[in-house]
């Protein structure tokens, strides 16, 4: 059984309820972070100088 700071044991609405703002957070701070290395990646791979061909 899980318990509140209060001493209280949680129900489970407050369980889900905590769970939800839990996987929020980590949504809110995911998607801008996936972003941020999209660009990041797509700069690095776009930095090297092109192969030119020597015959």
């Amino acid at each position: 059984m899980s318990f509140s700071p209060t001493g209280r044991p949680f129900d489970q609405i407050e369980r889900l309820g905590l769970m939800l703002r839990f996987l929020a957070k980590r949504l809110v701070f995911a998607i801008p972070t996936l972003f941020a290395v999209s660009i990041i990646a797509f700069i690095i791979i776009q930095l090297p100088p092109g192969i030119t061909s020597r015959r």
